[in-house]
């Protein structure tokens, strides 16, 4: 499977289970996808370059550790769009109209990373 920066943590998984643990070992952030709901949940949203970006490592990591599993990587040849940047465009109309003084964002991370799974 031919990869790049763009490329979602879940198409990986679904190409080769194997890319869980390749993933996990890069850096101990992303050894929570050896949680089922975790995986479920995280891996949809994430791609490589966001995955880099959270864990503090490059992209080439996850190249170098991928490849032994089949994966090839392709310059995408797009640029970067950052998470915030992507939300924003990716906006429902509904969510668009709201000022941000009526939308409430929740960080979780801390409590993932703790060990507890949020209800």
């Amino acid at each position: 499977m031919d990869i790049a920066a763009n490329t979602k943590i879940s198409a990986l998984i679904k190409a080769n289970p194997n890319a869980v643990e390749a993933i996990a070992s890069i850096n101990r952030h992303f050894e929570k996808l050896r949680n089922p709901l975790l995986q479920k949940l995280l891996a949809s949203r994430v791609t490589i370059a966001d995955a880099a970006r959270i864990g503090g490592c490059t992209e080439e990591n996850f190249y170098k550790r991928l490849a032994p599993l089949g994966f090839t990587h392709i310059s995408s040849g797009h640029a970067y769009v950052s998470p915030a940047e992507a939300a924003a465009a990716s906006k429902p109309a509904f969510l668009a109209q709201l000022s941000p003084a009526n939308i409430l964002t929740l960080d979780v991370r801390d409590d993932i990373s703790s060990g507890h799974v949020p209800s």
